[in-house]
């Protein structure tokens, strides 16, 4: 008896609405509050609080960069709080 194998590669891309309080913080700097201290006093959260972790997230996914005058978002971080789902 013959022995077959088929082998098939896919690549799959999965669109996710981006969380409520990565897409506050991305109209947050898009509304021209940029620096870590505005950002944190505008939501009322303390500078090292937990949920500044968030922050990390928007830089590893480069949906925002930090640059010395602040965080700028990207052209990712515009297209992706523009998206509609």
């Amino acid at each position: 008896m013959p022995f077959y194998e088929c082998k098939q590669s896919v690549v799959a891309e999965k669109t996710v609405a981006i969380d409520r309080f990565s897409n506050i913080i991305l109209s947050t700097i898009k509304a021209g509050l940029t620096t870590h201290t505005e950002i944190c006093a505008f939501l009322g959260v303390k500078e090292d609080d937990f949920v500044t972790m968030q922050f990390h997230y928007l830089l590893k996914n480069n949906l925002i960069t930090e640059q010395k005058e602040g965080y700028v978002i990207t052209h990712n971080g515009l297209n992706f709080l523009n998206k509609k789902y």
